[in-house]
């Protein structure tokens, strides 16, 4: 079998499989990014609207057949903006409180959290997200360097007044009942933070995982340019398709087996919305983390629903 994509021709055979460099998604990714870009902000928000849903709990069947057709919807004013920039001030906060305390070391621990790079204390997802206190994981590497992960970001503001923001999250009924009317019924389960602040170099179009996995996403800061590093999904990507395959393949002898680097551009969806709205994503879908300018931020709640 043979498949042209950009020009490449792709040969694959039963004894061979095609494998592609690290150079070789680089550029593929900086190709899609470029081709983003030929279009204006305008373009994409007015675009939004073919993904934009009401939260209202009458309408939780229809959710269900958007999503299964497109694996993502947005939510407008989910927070109050009230909500979200109260968050936000206090996440960031009391994040470079703990930048701060981390000084030369990997690592500093006190009752309340633990801040960590190099993933100096706490390894893996599993550990983290079942950490006994919140955790400042700041990642490192070639993409998504300086990027902090904030494990359980609730359990942090557990005696604050916040905690009342967070527990309207996870009682809401819209989303409990979506959730409990999936094939397989699921529940929100960690509440992290994801805070990036000039991230210019972020992960390519991937999959999570070639199985449904679904994440909640609540922007807690405007994201209204690309600057900012809008979260950026490519609709429809989530069923099987040649798209899929392709990717499978070309990706399977490499890191994890995830890459995307082929997507078709006229379904690709920067999600380009105000702080306050909500995004639930099918993960086994193409997505990134679109590249910020160096002086921009983005700060964001991501929910694992398992």
């Amino acid at each position: 079998m043979s498949i042209n994509f950009s020009g490449i021709k792709f040969n694959f055979g039963r004894k061979e499989k095609t494998h592609l460099s690290s150079a070789d998604f680089a550029f593929f990714n900086s190709q899609t990014t470029s081709k983003i870009l030929e279009k204006p902000v305008g373009f994409y928000q007015q675009k939004l609207n073919d993904i934009n849903f009401c939260g209202a709990l009458n309408m939780v069947e229809e959710a269900l057949d958007r999503f299964n057709k497109d694996g993502i919807f947005i939510i407008k004013d989910f927070l109050s903006q009230a909500d979200a920039e109260t968050l936000s001030a206090k996440i960031e906060l009391e994040s470079n409180k703990y930048l701060a305390l981390l000084n030369e070391s990997n690592s500093f621990e006190n009752q309340k959290a633990l801040i960590q790079r190099n993933s100096g204390v706490v390894k893996g997802y599993d550990r983290l997200s079942n950490y006994q206190r919140t955790v400042f994981d700041i990642r490192s590497g070639i993409v998504d360097c300086g990027m902090v992960d904030i494990f359980n970001i609730d359990k942090y503001f557990y005696e604050s007044p916040l905690s009342s923001i967070f527990e309207s999250i996870r009682k809401d009924v819209f989303l409990i009942r979506f959730l409990e009317m999936l094939p397989r019924p699921l529940s929100m389960k960690n509440i992290n933070a994801y805070l990036n602040s000039g991230v210019t170099s972020t992960r390519g179009f991937h999959v999570d995982t070639y199985t449904k996995k679904i994440k909640i996403f609540i922007y807690l800061t405007d994201v209204l340019d690309f600057s900012q590093g809008p979260y950026t999904y490519v609709r429809g990507s989530h069923v099987d398709s040649t798209y899929r395959k392709v990717n499978r393949i070309v990706s399977s002898k490499y890191v994890n087996g995830t890459e995307a680097p082929f997507v078709p551009c006229d379904e690709i969806y920067p999600i380009l919305a105000p702080k306050g709205s909500l995004v639930l994503s099918d993960q086994s879908g193409f997505h990134r983390g679109f590249p910020q300018s160096k002086d921009s931020s983005r700060l964001l709640l991501s929910i694992n629903c398992i």
